[in-house]
Formats: C-alpha cells, sequence, structure tokens
C-alpha cells in the first residue's frame, strides 16, 4: 500500500510539473478542520485542525508542510486492544507532522499526497503517517477536501475524513501601522471551544477580557469567564468483603475562570498572551489555573488563535481550545 502511495506522489509531480515564466509562486497559509470515521474495529470518529503552508512551484503544482492536532473518539471505551503479549495502548491524540506535494488537474480540482511522522500525546514512539486526499478549492480562499490517513502500527486510527479548510496569499496581507488601534483600554469578547487532553472531553466556553495598553505592542490583560465541559461516564470495578461492585459516576465541570496577564505583539497582527488565576466550581472548590495563546488579527475588530489551559487540581480537565474574540470598544 505504501508502495502504490509513492507512486501517485511521483505521478502527481511528473504530470503536472510544467515551468513557466510567468508563475506568481504565492505562498499561502491555510487554517484546517477535519471529521473523520475510522474504519477498523473498534470503529469510532477522529476530529482534528491543522495550520497548513502551500507553496506554489508552477502553475499546476505546489509542495505542502503541516501541523496538527488528531482527536479520536472511540464507541468502545476501552483503550486497550489484545495483540498476544504484550498488550498496547491505543493513543487518543495524535500531532501530525507532514510534507507533500498538491497538483491541480484544472483550476479548481486537485490531488495531494502527504508523509511524515506523528506523535502521540500519551507517550511512545513517533509513527510514519501517509495520507492521499482529493478536494477542489472555491473562491478567494475555501478549500474542501476528502483524505484517507494510515499511521503505522496503529490500524484502529486509519480513517476517512472530510477537511474544510481557508487559506490566506501572504502577498495580499497588508499590516496595520503599529501603533493603530492599539492604545488605551479595550474590552473583548471571545467563545472558546476545545477539547480536554485526558479524557477527551468537549468544552466550550465564554470570556470578557478587559485589556490596558502599555505601549502599542504591550498589554495587561484581566479576564472573567465561564467554561462547561461535557460529562463522561467513568466506571470502575473493585471488591468488598468478597463480592463484586462496580461504581459509576458522571465526570462534569462548570467552571469560572478569573485571570490576569501580558499580551504581547510579536509582529504587527501576531500576539503571544499568557495568564494565570483561579479557576472556581459550582460546588464552590477551586484551584489554579495558567493560559498561553497564540493568535492573529484578522481585522481591527476580529482576532484568532489557539490557547492551551492547565487546571493544576481539577483532573481531566486541561485543554486545548480555539479562540474567537472581538473586540466591543
Amino acid at each position: 500500500m505504501k508502495k502504490l502511495f509513492w507512486l501517485f506522489a511521483v505521478i502527481l509531480f511528473t504530470q503536472n510539473f510544467r515551468s513557466t515564466a510567468q508563475t506568481s509562486n504565492p505562498l499561502k497559509i491555510g487554517f484546517g478542520i477535519s471529521n473523520g470515521v475510522q474504519i477498523q474495529d473498534p470503529a469510532g470518529y477522529a476530529l482534528g485542525g491543522d495550520i497548513n503552508i502551500q507553496k506554489n512551484i508552477t502553475n499546476r503544482v505546489a509542495v505542502t508542510a503541516s501541523a496538527g492536532f488528531n482527536h479520536y473518539f472511540f464507541s468502545t471505551g476501552d483503550t486497550y486492544v489484545g495483540t498476544g503479549e504484550p498488550s498496547k495502548t491505543i493513543p487518543w491524540n495524535s500531532i501530525p507532522l507532514k510534507a507533500g506535494i498538491k497538483a491541480f488537474v484544472d483550476n479548481h480540482i486537485y490531488v495531494a499526497a502527504e508523509a511524515g511522522t506523528a506523535l502521540f500525546l500519551e507517550g511512545g514512539k513517533p509513527s510514519f503517517l501517509w495520507s492521499p486526499s482529493v478536494g477542489a478549492v472555491f473562491g478567494k480562499g475555501l478549500d474542501l477536501s476528502v483524505k484517507y490517513e494510515n499511521i503505522k502500527g496503529f490500524k484502529e486510527l486509519r480513517q476517512v475524513a472530510v477537511r474544510v479548510a481557508y487559506a490566506i496569499d501572504t502577498k495580499k496581507i497588508k499590516f496595520a501601522p503599529k501603533s493603530a488601534h492599539r492604545q488605551g483600554w479595550e474590552l473583548n469578547a471571545s467563545v472558546n471551544p476545545g477539547i480536554t487532553l485526558d479524557q477527551g472531553r468537549l468544552a466550550i466556553g465564554g470570556e470578557l477580557q478587559l485589556e490596558r495598553y502599555l505601549a502599542p505592542q504591550v498589554a495587561l490583560t484581566f479576564s472573567a469567564g465561564f467554561t462547561h465541559f461535557n460529562g463522561r461516564d467513568i466506571y470502575s470495578n473493585y471488591e468488598y468483603l468478597g463480592t463484586q461492585y462496580t461504581s459509576h459516576y458522571t465526570l462534569d465541570h462548570n467552571l469560572i475562570l478569573i485571570k490576569a496577564g501580558i499580551k504581547v505583539f510579536v509582529a504587527p497582527r501576531v500576539y503571544a498572551a499568557g495568564a494565570a488565576g483561579i479557576a472556581i466550581d459550582i460546588n464552590g472548590n477551586s484551584t489554579s489555573v495558567w493560559s498561553a495563546t497564540l493568535g492573529y488579527q484578522l481585522t481591527k475588530k476580529l482576532d484568532i488563535g489557539v490557547k492551551y489551559e492547565n487546571f493544576s487540581r481539577f483532573l481531566n480537565t486541561d485543554q486545548f481550545s480555539l479562540r474567537i474574540g472581538y473586540k466591543i470598544f
């Protein structure tokens, strides 16, 4: 199967490599979300996101590089699969790092082939990853595709996925002056859909953030927000006085977050932020929390970023999330 993949990639390159003097060679940055179905028992589905860089080398052919994150939802809660001796643990989360080639058969339809490595948050050695796909581009940046993804040594993670992406031509990005629209006080609102790293629970949150700019590139931040983590059924077996029992409870959290931090624009529209504070659940329990965010200012009002959030005492709540912010004033 891998030999067919490499043959497919070579054919793409040789059949579509038509060097031309008028090639514009744009560099594009794309952001994608994928939803897949695992085709091996235990069947389930996968949810992922990625950042993709594309560089045209001819009018029809481009090379690509990407980094992403996938979470796998299994239909069974058992993460161990019997393989003789010893049994192995199926990872729930992977970080795919890939490079590839993309060839357009006309102005809209393309075929692509990628290969690279998959890293696992649960530990273990990286595994070889390969993925062919077919897709179409629409308008100025919308990209829809269907892909097959195979990770060596983990047939349980093989999937067919639909990917929706949007690409930005870097030549068309116009940076605002460094001092524009970043002074004094600002109030921002954001929504933060995410996923926990351990139990793989979905989370949704909202936040109000007050920013005080000390300089055009640096601001102090003060925020208050709310995050809800979806419940997950937990079962455990134990023995008491010779009798076997099964306990069951639902893991759920509703947290109020209060944080302070700093936000720094490392480029005219790219910022990095860090914050720390306290998280309080609806039962009155509390823990410390800290977060790190990397974001991009799309317009004067709208920004988008990715955030990691860590809770010291609440188990199974550390998460990666997407941050979509809007400037109120």
